[in-house]
């Protein structure tokens, strides 16, 4: 890596596993995350707390875990049962979606929003009531794959899910553009008032061209960014990945920006090439840490980043290389060999079920494994507190909830390993107080999505939303416990169009969801 300005520190750690380059920036904090399904001080013994009503919708899956849990108080299961009617708010808007909608109340003039970002680089501000456009832009030109040595997302744009700053009132999302027809590609990130749709003050950031200011190279036409944003204290923290083929020369790369001065950047790069971080969730964070997993490497003999759950701290972003920080399988070479990655499915953080006092992360493999790990001692090579099978192939975003019952975990799975008697393309797992993990149920979803939870108050009447995403289109709904479905098929209207990578989202008794060129909204009848 090249010698930075003397004004920079540079970082870089034993063995050449990771490198990172830090401008100086503010300190911040963020109170630690709560964990999910705890009993509080206030709550009866062996109870479970309840949580507030979700209101806005800020980031990917609601929560800096990823869980996917919505509170919403209307969502019974006596509710549910009744019919429903799905709805179209709009169908101009313009370009394929793979990002996750946002909802944010009270977010434009006193209208409830929601905010839609697509592959043709164009943002929509939508009132969430008539799916009227508040304010719409238009973007930089996307880049065709034509312009690509591979991939499969054509036109290439606004694809990861963006992330809200509720404090200032600010979008932040990574689009990649061309300005000259293909000819030379960028990475940029915006700020965009969430009022007006106009750029903030020193926003957008090219990335490459930042970045090379500390000496780094940052080859914008191989990354990809799939991955949601997140936002940690006064920063926000974008992943990168490569395109569909793995072309070029690409890494796993995490840069984070000062909102206030986002001439303040960090990074974090993977030593070896690849490893992206490429899973619709991105990043998930407990307020002080950040954690990733990474996907395959190329030509690694030592372990240098690839397959792997990540931990790094939110303020620095500087890996230290021991046991504490990552996790990887102990097999992870044949991995690496096979492209059977960890990249696909962003670690989700829980806490140990029925009260206990460890903090844990889940991740999956492309191997179909679910991976168990403690937040605060990842366990290097092979240190998992509990792997187990649950399918051959494990990607997009899992969700999770502790009830009454216990502790669940819901994947999209192919090939899944079923409970006698039944099948399906979603699993749903439970962890044990010991941490043991079974497979407790399956259920077919009919396609790839990416599944969330409700509860009336975080654990009570819990059930499982997905959608037949790249299948048969429909919304699909079952019991968080059992599986047990509550919708049956073509019970509603289809939602056509929607990727494997979209959540729906729950917000004031409805639950929107995004397709291809258009908004859908399903309402709870009371």
């Amino acid at each position: 890596m090249a010698s930075a300005r003397a004004s920079m520190v540079l970082c870089g750690l034993a063995l050449g596993l990771f490198t990172c380059a830090n401008r100086p920036v503010a300190n911040s904090s963020m109170p630690l995350a709560g964990p999910r399904g705890l009993a509080s001080s206030d709550a009866p013994p062996g109870s479970l707390a309840p949580l507030a009503p979700t209101k806005s919708v800020l980031q990917f899956h609601a929560n800096p875990s990823r869980d996917g849990l919505y509170v919403d108080p209307s969502f019974t299961l006596a509710a549910i049962a009744k019919t429903g009617q799905t709805k179209i708010l709009n169908n101009s808007i313009d370009g394929n979606v793979y990002a996750q909608p946002l909802y944010i109340e009270k977010g434009v003039n006193g209208a409830d929003v929601i905010v839609v970002v697509t592959e043709t680089n164009n943002v929509y501000a939508l009132n969430a009531e008539s799916g009227q456009a508040l304010w719409h832009r238009t973007l930089a030109a996307p880049v065709s794959t034509d312009d690509l040595d591979c991939g499969n997302i054509n036109p290439l744009g606004i694809t990861g899910t963006p992330v809200v700053d509720a404090s200032s009132g600010s979008l932040f999302f990574d689009a990649m553009q061309t300005p000259d027809g293909g000819t030379t590609k960028h990475h940029v990130v915006y700020g965009l008032s969430l009022a007006t749709g106009a750029n903030l003050a020193g926003w957008p950031v090219d990335v490459a061209a930042e970045v090379a200011k500390s000496g780094q190279s940052f080859k914008a036409e191989y990354q990809n960014q799939r991955g949601a944003l997140i936002q940690v204290g006064d920063k926000i923290y974008v992943p990168y990945g490569g395109h569909f083929g793995d072309c070029g020369e690409y890494h796993g790369w995490i840069v984070g920006i000062s909102i206030s001065d986002p001439k303040q950047i960090r990074t974090w790069i993977t030593g070896a090439r690849e490893g992206g971080i490429w899973a619709p969730g991105g990043i998930s964070s407990s307020g002080q840490n950040l954690f990733v997993a990474t996907g395959n490497t190329d030509g690694a003999t030592a372990w240098a980043g690839g397959e792997a759950i990540v931990k790094l701290p939110a303020s620095t972003l500087a890996f230290q290389a021991d046991n504490k920080n990552y996790f990887t399988p102990e097999n992870w070479l044949q991995l690496d060999a096979a492209d059977l990655d960890l990249g696909g499915v962003c670690p989700i953080l829980l806490h140990s079920p029925q009260g206990g006092d460890r903090d844990l992360a889940l991740g999956f493999g492309k191997d179909g494994n679910a991976y168990l790990v403690d937040q605060n001692n990842l366990g290097g090579i092979g240190g998992a507190l509990g792997v187990k099978k649950v399918g051959s192939l494990v990607i997009t975003a899992p969700a999770a909830v502790s009830t009454a019952s216990g502790s669940f975990v819901f994947a999209p799975t192919r090939g899944a390993i079923c409970p006698t008697g039944t099948d399906g393309d979603l699993v749903g797992m439970q962890i044990n107080n010991n941490l043991s993990m079974n497979t407790a149920w399956c259920a077919t979803q009919n396609g790839t999505g990416s599944p969330i939870v409700t509860t009336t108050d975080g654990h009570s009447q819990a059930i499982v939303w997905s959608l037949g995403a790249e299948g048969d289109g429909l919304l699909h709904a079952f019991i968080a416990e059992t599986g047990k479905p509550i919708f049956a098929q073509g019970q509603e209207p289809k939602m056509p169009g929607v990727q494997r990578f979209v959540s729906p989202i729950v917000a004031k008794s409805r639950i929107y969801a995004v397709g291809n060129g258009q908004l859908y909204s399903y309402q709870i009848d009371n």
